[in-house]
């Protein structure tokens, strides 16, 4: 015994056809239930003020927090990059220093005195006002490719993560660099006292306002042009 589909059907005179559609008793011709709900949902609307607060609130969450993560977290990993680069340069230059005054700094002169140490020293200083702005930019593009179409907030991220964590990287690095030729100084006994601190401080508030516009900058660039 086969079995028929139900839109399948044989005739008296033996002949196969298809079913035609059921009449309705108006008149009107049925349609089958999978088609009923076909065409009939809306796209979901973003909330309002006026569809309510709880509306309003998912909106402004959106706002704040973006891809679900909080703005303080994009700040939070940018500057926390900037902070362990700090700490690498700050380190490196504390060996290397650490290692030439040994080897070529007599006991009991100043460092400084050292024409090597010197030009190391120099070198160690200028290295984060050079790499800030590069890291800025970078920091900066990632933080606008996280935040598509948003240039606006990529802009606000990306500049202020920039400002804080250039200053925590220099303010690492010129530390850990300059606190090396103090503790050389103090153990043998030499004056030591080539860097103007109080100069430095200043050079380094000036030097973050390029670093936050250039992070701002890539941010912007990397929002717009994000799919």
């Amino acid at each position: 015994m086969t079995d028929e589909s139900e839109d399948d059907q044989f005739g008296a005179d033996g002949w196969h056809h298809k079913a035609g559609p059921r009449v309705e008793s108006d008149g009107g011709v049925a349609r089958p239930q999978a088609e009923l709900g076909r065409g009939t949902e809306l796209p979901p609307t973003e909330g309002t003020a006026a569809d309510g607060p709880d509306a309003a609130a998912d909106t402004d969450a959106g706002l704040l927090s973006p891809n679900g993560r909080s703005l303080l977290a994009y700040v939070g990993s940018v500057v926390g990059v900037f902070v362990a680069a700090g700490v690498g340069l700050g380190l490196g230059s504390n060996f290397i220093l650490g290692f030439l005054i040994e080897q070529f700094v007599e006991p009991g002169a100043s460092p400084t005195d050292n024409t090597l140490v010197s030009i190391m020293l120099l070198h160690n200083v200028i290295t984060p006002f050079l790499v800030g702005p590069l890291m800025a930019v970078g920091a900066g593009a990632l933080i606008g490719r996280a935040l598509p179409d948003r240039p606006v907030t990529a802009t606000a991220v990306g500049g202020t993560a920039s400002l804080v964590g250039f200053y925590l990287m220099t303010g690492l690095t010129l530390f850990l660099t300059i606190n090396v030729i103090a503790q050389y100084s103090t153990g043998g006994g030499g004056g030591g006292g080539a860097l103007d601190q109080a100069a430095l401080a200043s050079q380094i508030v000036e030097s973050g306002i390029p670093a936050a516009l250039v992070g701002a900058a890539g941010a912007y660039i990397g929002s717009y042009i994000s799919d």
